[in-house]
């Protein structure tokens, strides 16, 4: 498919070429590399839940690239492709708790989110787990691993 053709889909609101346009003004292939048409895209893709999207966005929000940086925003749309299973928004997301980037730092909902992208096969989330680890007591640890049990079992839907 060629540039016209993705974009004529991306304006009729194809969530796959909505992204693939975004990626395509991002890396500025055959195009000018545009980051504000990126995120312009990613957004529509992201609305409609599209997760590399979103994780795309979360990108673009914490490093101000098309748009202005925006902690709080980068945080919503990692929220949101985390809850529907990425481990790579995952491993952002707690990154994100570990440091207080945007959000209070919170090292328990850090643990969390490592545990489960870890457990969704991401490897260094395992390591960057075992890292806050060492700044947890064993009551905060605990706490972590059951929130994390209680957010996959719920579906994403009881992660807070």
């Amino acid at each position: 498919m060629d540039f016209q053709e993705i974009k004529q889909k991306a304006e009729q609101g194809d969530v796959d070429a909505q992204y693939n346009l975004g990626k395509i003004y991002r890396k500025g292939e055959n195009v000018a590399q545009d980051y504000k048409e990126s995120a312009k895209w990613y957004h529509m893709a992201a609305e409609q839940g599209n997760v590399g999207a979103q994780i795309n966005l979360g990108v673009m929000y914490r490093k101000g690239k098309g748009v202005t940086k925006d902690h709080k925003e980068s945080v919503k749309w990692f929220t949101r492709a985390a809850k529907q299973g990425s481990m790579i928004a995952q491993d952002n997301l707690a990154f994100i708790y570990a440091i207080g980037l945007g959000v209070p730092r919170d090292r328990v909902t850090a643990y969390m989110w490592y545990v489960i992208a870890s457990a969704s096969g991401h490897r260094l989330a395992e390591t960057e787990k075992n890292l806050i680890a060492k700044e947890m007591t064993e009551t905060e640890i605990k706490m972590a691993k059951k929130r994390a049990e209680n957010c996959v079992k719920s579906n994403f839907k009881n992660c807070d």
